[in-house]
C-alpha cells in the first residue's frame, strides 16, 4: 500500500512539472528540461555501478547528456556531432591514459551510458519539431503511452501476477503484467487518438495506432529488461 501511495504522489508531482514544461515547449525551457533529465538519469546510472572514479570520463559524458538534448534543435543542431567528438574523445583519453584501471568493462558502461540515454531522450526534442501543429502531440502521446503501460504493468502485476518474466534480471515483472501492459497500450493509443480528434482537425488511422501501441511496448519491454540487464552486470 505504502509502495503505491509513493508511486501515486510522484506520478501527481510528475505529471505537474511535465504539463509546465509542455506548455513552454516552443521555448527552450523544453531543450534544457529534457537535458536535466537525461543528466539525472545517467548520474543514476554511473552511481549504480560505481564509475563516479573516473572523474574525466564521467565528467565528459555528463556533460553531454545535459548538452545533447539541446544541441538537437534549433541552431544549434550542427554542432551536435561535434560535442560528441570532444565528449567521447576526453572519454577514450582517460581510458588510454588509465588502462591499468580503467577495465574495458567499466569504459563499455560509461560509454553505453552516455549513448543511451541522452540519445533515447533527445528523440523528445525531434518529435516536437517534426510537425508544427501536432509534434506536442506526439511527445504527449509517447510520454503518457510510457506511463499508462508501466500503469498497467504494475497494477495487474501487482493483482494477478504469479509468473515471474525474468527473474534473474528483474524479480518483480511478471507475465501477467507484461501482458497486462500490452492490453493497454494499444487501446490508450486508439482511445489517445479519438480525444486528439475530437478537438482538432487530427485523423486517427485505428489500426495504426493498435498497432503501434503493441509494437513500441513489446520493444519497451525488451529494452527495459535489456536496460537492466546492463545494469546488473556492470
Amino acid at each position: 500500500m505504502l509502495a503505491m501511495t509513493t508511486r501515486l504522489i510522484s506520478a501527481a508531482v510528475g505529471i505537474v512539472i511535465t504539463l509546465v514544461v509542455l506548455l513552454l515547449h516552443n521555448t527552450i525551457v523544453f531543450p534544457i528540461a529534457v537535458g536535466i533529465i537525461s543528466l539525472i538519469m545517467l548520474m543514476e546510472f554511473y552511481k549504480v555501478n560505481r564509475l563516479f572514479k573516473y572523474r574525466a570520463a564521467v565528467g565528459a559524458s555528463l556533460v553531454f547528456s545535459l548538452l545533447y538534448p539541446i544541441f538537437c534543435v534549433g541552431t544549434l543542431a550542427k554542432f551536435k556531432m561535434l560535442l560528441f567528438f570532444v565528449c567521447f574523445t576526453a572519454v577514450f583519453l582517460e581510458y588510454i591514459l588509465r588502462k591499468t584501471t580503467l577495465y574495458m568493462r567499466s569504459f563499455f558502461a560509461i560509454t553505453a551510458g552516455m549513448l543511451m540515454i541522452p540519445l533515447s531522450l533527445s528523440t523528445l526534442g525531434m518529435l516536437n519539431h517534426c510537425h508544427e501543429q501536432f509534434g506536442i502531440i506526439y511527445v504527449v502521446f509517447a510520454l503518457a503511452g510510457g506511463w499508462i503501460a508501466d500503469s498497467g504493468a504494475y497494477f495487474v502485476g501487482s493483482a494477478i501476477g504469479k509468473h515471474k518474466l525474468c527473474p534473474e534480471v528483474s524479480p518483480k515483472k511478471t507475465v501477467e503484467g507484461a501482458i497486462g501492459a500490452l492490453i493497454c497500450t494499444p487501446l490508450f493509443a486508439m482511445l489517445f487518438g479519438l480525444l486528439v480528434s475530437l478537438f482538432s482537425d487530427f485523423i486517427p488511422n485505428y489500426p495504426l495506432l493498435f498497432a503501434a501501441g503493441l509494437i513500441v511496448k513489446a520493444g519497451g519491454i525488451e529494452g527495459n529488461c535489456s536496460a537492466e540487464s546492463l545494469v546488473s552486470s556492470c
